[in-house]
């Protein structure tokens, strides 16, 4: 049994072992140019061959109707024994499942624009697909001889759940204003 780790997700460099790891901060997808998740086993696996990395990429809850993908990849790095490194990028499959509002939600029909004055006893719109929960599984897989074929080690894994939207800033980022208009 080796240990499997995400050592970065998008937004930070830590290591998550164990399958009950959440990134509580909402991540905003399209602010980088590529939104990365490095795994890696520490173990020695110079024994093996056909080593890959292998991420599946769930929407709100692990079960095969909510799988958005799975990618396997192998090593990437100079290593051939241990700490041996995947670097996946998941920008676009999580972008397939967050949606805009352009409607209001309280008004058939009505612009998001002019919440409120669609109708006045509503003031907000509730969002459907603009956030989403989003959970990583890693595992792995290896073949115990150059002619055999490789086997899911599905008894190591990783998971971490996280909390996607679509947008272009860091959402917990100050503005800078003139004089003292903005204060921390």
């Amino acid at each position: 049994m080796a240990t499997i780790q995400i050592t970065q997700i998008p937004t930070e460099t830590a290591t998550y072992t164990g399958t009950s790891n959440t990134y509580d901060e909402l991540v905003p997808t399209n602010y980088w140019q590529m939104l990365p998740v490095t795994v890696n086993i520490t173990d020695n696996l110079a024994t093996y061959f056909n080593v890959k990395y292998i991420l599946r990429v769930y929407d709100n809850s692990i079960s095969d109707a909510n799988l958005l993908a799975t990618i396997k990849q192998r090593t990437n790095n100079k290593s051939t024994t241990t700490n041996q490194v995947a670097i996946f990028d998941i920008k676009r499959i999580v972008n397939t499942v967050l949606k805009h509002s352009y409607e209001d939600t309280n008004a058939a029909g009505k612009e998001i624009h002019k919440v409120g004055k669609n109708l006045t006893s509503t003031i907000f719109s509730e969002n459907t697909d603009s956030v989403k929960t989003i959970i990583l599984k890693a595992t792995w897989e290896r073949a115990t001889s150059a002619t055999s074929a490789p086997v899911e080690q599905t008894s190591d894994e990783v998971r971490v759940t996280m909390y996607f939207t679509q947008a272009t800033f860091p959402l917990m980022t100050y503005a800078t204003l003139p004089g003292n208009f903005c204060t921390r």
